[in-house]
């Protein structure tokens, strides 16, 4: 038997406290002989840490997550939140209730809104209480791919609703074809807009027909109408 199959025959599940549950997973993988997709977790526990700049790092109790959703504390950028968690790395097992539901998770080019995909063939047998077990299955991909959970959640409850009543309808669902649905937003990125002049009257009628500038029609004022928009100054915004 070689090394890497002794380890892989010898692996134990372990709890430890990370705060990059992927990283924990393929460096766990590689250390016994296995792949990461073999490896799934059992989430125990989640801290909730907020820091601004100069300030010493609080935490943010789980009764207290709402809070993280002020739209002034998402816009400051001297603001900053992360988290840590405490997991139990398990084996994979191929026979939970949501292991035919294949569902990933995506976000939008500015990372401000997330989504989960489910592919069709995905199956789903209902049961009495599913919808908290749901809600923790999409936290574990969200947490696979790095992101934070707890907040920022968007529509996520909402969503869990519709989905587990068309399969309280059907019973067992089979997904014919592909679902998605959001599972967190924050505030969207604003753009840093520099100041410019904007001059809006038309200076036409002092070229000829070849574009030609007419210069025996330059220095004569030019006629307008009232309310006329002439001349526009947009202000520097900051991003």
């Amino acid at each position: 038997m070689s090394e890497v199959n002794a380890s892989t025959n010898d692996f134990k599940p372990f709890v430890v406290r990370t705060d990059n549950i992927a990283k924990e997973l393929v460096s766990t993988a590689a250390n016994h002989g296995l792949k990461a997709s073999e490896l799934d977790f059992n989430l125990l526990e989640v801290q909730t840490f907020l820091s601004k700049e100069g300030s010493a790092e609080e935490e943010v109790e789980m009764d207290q997550l709402g809070t993280l959703d002020d739209k002034m504390l998402l816009s400051d950028p001297k603001v900053h939140i992360r988290q840590l968690y405490e997991i139990e790395v398990v084996r994979y097992d191929n026979k939970t209730p949501f292991s035919g539901l294949q569902l990933s998770i995506g976000a939008n080019s500015t990372m401000t809104r997330l989504f989960a995909s489910i592919k069709p063939g995905s199956v789903v047998t209902y049961y009495e209480g599913m919808e908290k077990d749901l809600l923790q299955f999409i936290n574990k991909r969200k947490l696979r791919a790095h992101m934070l959970i707890g907040f920022w959640n968007g529509k996520l409850l909402e969503e869990i609703d519709k989905f587990v009543a068309k399969i309280q309808v059907a019973k067992t669902l089979r997904v014919e074809e592909k679902i998605s649905f959001e599972v967190g937003s924050a505030l969207e990125p604003v753009n840093t807009v520099d100041d410019k002049l904007i001059i809006h009257y038309d200076d036409s009628n002092i070229k000829d027909e070849q574009a030609r500038v007419d210069h025996s029609k330059r220095g004569f004022v030019q006629g307008v109408n009232k309310d006329q928009l002439l001349i526009e100054y947009v202000k520097a915004k900051k991003g």
